[in-house]
């Protein structure tokens, strides 16, 4: 089973209104997967080596917690899977991660919010 490795980016395209978007690199065997976080920050407001949104920004601390969150939430599923060894890709866990967001289906997505 290969390794698989969390981390967060920030991503390569600049929106029209400055910003980018930080994403959750999921990387196993060189095949990388992206997840966005739903938080896009400027650039000065994004420290690149500590991987981690600079306290200039004023949502820094709730952009924080929504990161550790969806750390733990990926690291989470690989380590599930991984303790029933099973095997799991990261298109694998991008996809699980999605779904706790989005849910299996319209349906339930609307049940929710009714």
């Amino acid at each position: 089973m290969k390794k698989v490795t969390f981390k967060y980016v920030l991503d390569s395209y600049v929106k029209a209104n400055g910003t980018q978007s930080i994403l959750l690199r999921i990387t196993q065997n060189r095949s990388k997967r992206y997840v966005d976080i739903g938080f896009p920050i400027k650039a000065e407001d994004w420290n690149s080596e500590k991987c981690e949104v600079r306290k200039s920004h004023p949502l820094w601390r709730e952009i924080d917690m929504v990161m550790q969150n969806e750390l733990i939430k990926a690291q989470r599923i690989y380590l599930t899977e991984i303790s029933q060894d099973r095997p799991i890709s990261a298109r694998q866990i991008k996809h699980q991660l999605k779904k706790e967001l989005v849910g299996d289906s319209f349906l339930q997505y609307a049940d929710i919010y009714v």
